[in-house]
């Protein structure tokens, strides 16, 4: 999935005056200047909140470690640090990232505040502005206390150190802090803690604290979604993607907060448009879209230049699936940033300026010019699931075989189990095509079915024949075949796409829903006993950046 960097690319930046672009760790050695440790304050924390209630603190998976929190804390649901943390969520909205934020500026020793707190110091959310901050960490301290907080992570300590080697060993090789610091100027007095979370669950935060005289405590607190039966975490290739996200706010969150009188009004009218879609992200109000959206594309460049254009292309379908459908000209103002003659300490003002420009340019675009490219993978299809926006496709009606109608049955039944609900079509060829060609299109048949199918079938370079399937220059060959793909409209990459599931008949098609997929632009599977399918192959078609690319 990692493609290098076009040559002249990478020439091009090198021979300019900014600060070269970091590679990868030599030999596979993890990042120096990034610690690797469970935290007893966030844990504190994130055990607070989940006896208070907190959803957002309650989602952690099963696991052993888990179970021993809600057994050893128990018999204290009711204490005063509980209640309190219940009463801030409710009165000032402390959630989410807000705890984490009040963590970070606990001594680790003492779990008391550090530093003055007026005026509100960096870093500290500003949720906590009207909060009876001290009065709340006396509370803490004394659960911390009496509920025997360090005597049971001591019990745990063997499980911690566990956590601790798999991110270790799934981040080997990746350097993302020299990267940052080549990009945005360095960060001499920080100090860079990727915090493991055992509670956190599908939430990760991106925190720091400030102190006087340049300190700088940065934190990635990850949280942990799938677990093997000793309840560590299996780390997938999405890591990397997310260290970078969490570790880009402490760079891009305190540079958008100086420069908020020309970054709110673009960014609020941004936020409107998918208001809702933010809204369910707990990204609610304009100055955490901002920061995300700069997060975000900070990210995908990162990719772009350390990973290559797949990853890149990968890394900006994500994030425009996440509704943030302005990342590909923030990301184009970063990556030109790269090139601008000055320290990267002075250039980043400059980069943040040009995209409130360009963002405000984006804003007056018609509507369909502001659409995302479609880049896949399948999963993104099904953002144009609606009544007015997709069709599922059968073949032309004609004399049916006994194959021909256990085929059509099952795609009505498909139809009706996953799209009838959200008023999507069900429609033969002919009659999708008069329905609307721009709607997303979901092909179910074989290349003899018609033209919908095979044009689109010679457009990915597949083609089905007695021996099986050619797709670009592999072959699969055998009987019962399938091809499952996604693929951008055939005139207009930011119209509503194509997915096809395709096969030599039909027969082998029935069932083929049920087999796992859409997290790739293709599957080569092949129909075994029972009914059930196995992948063969696997992938991505080749990234594609912007419409020109």
């Amino acid at each position: 999935m990692h493609v290098a960097l076009p040559i002249a690319f990478l020439g091009f930046l090198l021979a300019s005056s900014a600060l070269a672009i970091p590679q990868r760790e030599p030999d596979g050695e993890p990042d120096p200047r990034l610690v690797i440790a469970v935290d007893r304050r966030f844990e504190l924390l994130s055990i607070l909140h989940r006896l208070a209630g907190t959803p957002e603190y309650r989602r952690a998976p099963k696991s052993p470690y888990v179970e021993a929190v809600d057994a050893h804390f128990a018999t204290f649901a009711k204490h005063k640090a509980v209640q309190r943390t219940r009463e801030l969520r409710a009165a000032f909205g402390i959630s989410y990232d807000a705890p984490m934020s009040f963590a970070a500026r606990l001594d680790p020793a003492t779990l008391a505040l550090r530093g003055p707190l007026e005026p509100r110091p960096a870093g500290l959310d500003k949720r906590w502005s009207a909060a009876p901050i001290a009065e709340y960490a006396e509370l803490v301290a004394s659960f911390a206390q009496e509920a025997k907080l360090d005597e049971f992570l001591s019990g745990q300590r063997v499980y911690a150190a566990g956590v601790e080697q798999r991110y270790r060993e799934a981040l080997r090789g990746v350097a993302p802090v020299r990267w940052f610091d080549s990009y945005f100027g360095p960060l001499p007095q920080a100090r860079f803690r990727l915090v493991p979370s055992l509670l956190n669950g599908q939430n990760n935060y991106g925190v720091h604290a400030a102190f006087e005289g340049g300190a700088l405590e940065v934190y990635q607190v990850l949280g942990m979604t799938e677990l093997d039966d000793q309840g560590l975490p299996e780390l997938g290739s999405g890591l990397e993607g997310l260290l970078v996200h969490e570790l880009a706010h402490s760079y891009v969150n305190p540079a958008v907060e100086r420069r908020w009188d020309e970054l709110e009004q673009p960014f609020d009218r941004a936020r409107r448009l998918v208001a809702k879609e933010m809204q369910a992200q707990a990204y609610g109000n304009t100055s955490s879209v901002a920061s995300e959206s700069v997060v975000r594309a900070a990210t995908t460049l990162y990719m772009l230049e350390l990973r290559g254009e797949q990853a890149a292309a990968a890394q900006l379908g994500y994030e425009e699936g996440r509704s943030f459908l302005w990342t590909q000209p923030l990301f184009e103002e970063l990556r030109a940033g790269r090139a601008k003659e000055a320290p990267a300490a002075q250039r980043w003002p400059e980069v943040l300026h040009a995209v409130g420009e360009r963002l405000s340019a984006w804003l007056e675009l018609p509507e369909a010019q502001r659409r995302p490219l479609f880049r896949g993978p399948i999963n993104a299809v099904y953002r144009w699931r609606a009544k007015d926006t997709m069709v599922v496709v059968l073949p032309p009606e004609r004399n049916q075989s006994a194959s021909v109608a256990a085929f059509e049955a099952y795609v009505r039944e498909v139809h009706a189990s996953f799209y009838a609900k959200q008023g999507v079509p069900l429609a033969r060829a002919g009659e999708a095509l008069a329905l609307d060609s721009a709607r997303a299109q979901v092909l179910y048949g074989t290349p003899q079915d018609g033209p919908h199918i095979a044009v689109l079938l010679t457009r990915l370079g597949a083609a089905f024949d007695e021996q099986g399937l050619k797709l670009g220059a592999d072959r699969f060959e055998g009987a019962g075949i399938a091809l499952i793909a996604c693929a951008a409209h055939e005139l207009d990459p930011r119209a509503a796409p194509r997915l096809v599931y395709a096969a030599a008949d039909h027969a082998t098609l029935v069932g083929i829903n049920a087999h796992y997929h859409g997290p790739t632009d293709w599957l080569v599977v092949r129909r075994i006993e029972d009914g059930k399918f196995e992948t063969l192959a696997s992938g991505r078609w080749p990234a594609k950046l912007s419409p020109g690319s």
